[in-house]
């Protein structure tokens, strides 16, 4: 005898993305979503969203994670999974140049210092992709963005608090003073006020 349309376990169950890689308001809720990110100078990178585990009425925080040079998003997967637990909604992305998204005309580890400076400079159009998919996403108050930044990820995270008045705090973790062109304690003195915390072990916290 048959019994009815066979139910998938909830890690096979398909997520309702849309062709854009965008999973629709209510579907997918609970799950990781991997996705394809377009950068406004269309760069298109592999991205990670994280939504909030957390069901309320109240519109969710959101989080911009982003990994240091050579790195990649999946480096930080406990970090996202921490804050989704804690009723965030997290992205997470790898660089140009970086992880999933090499491509034989881009690959930062190929680079000499001078291009990887340039390739990660323009590496700041690749976190204003990721906070204006978090403003999009209907679960998500968009006015509460938060950046997490390692290594010279922090730099890109402060670059970005500057110019976005939607970020409400950032989080630096082993950051360097200057590193790849950017000088962070600049940008820092310019963010006064703006909730910062930094974390570093024992032996960076004098360069943090």
């Amino acid at each position: 005898p048959t019994s009815g349309p066979r139910k998938l376990p909830p890690d096979r169950t398909p997520s309702g993305r849309t062709p854009s890689g965008r999973t629709p308001s209510g579907a997918g809720k609970e799950a990781l979503e991997n996705f394809q990110l377009q950068t406004a100078d269309s760069v298109t990178l592999a991205a990670s969203y994280y939504a909030p585990s957390i069901k309320s009425n109240v519109k969710a925080p959101g989080a911009v994670l982003v990994h240091a040079p050579s790195g990649s998003k999946d480096q930080l997967d406990d970090v996202a999974k921490y804050l989704q637990r804690k009723g965030f909604g997290v992205i997470a992305f790898d660089a140009r140049g970086h992880g999933a998204s090499v491509t034989p005309e881009c690959d930062f580890r190929t680079l000499d210092d001078k291009a990887k400076e340039a390739l990660w400079t323009a590496s700041v159009k690749d976190i204003q992709a990721a906070t204006a998919f978090l403003r999009e996403r209907e679960e998500i108050h968009s006015n509460s963005l938060s950046l997490v930044g390692v290594g010279a990820g922090c730099g890109l995270a402060v670059r970005q608090a500057l110019a976005d008045d939607t970020v409400g705090a950032i989080v630096l973790i082993t950051p360097s003073a200057e590193n790849l062109g950017f000088n962070i304690l600049t940008g820092l003195s310019e963010l006064a006020g703006l909730p910062t915390l930094i974390v570093a072990s024992k032996d960076d916290r004098e360069q943090a």
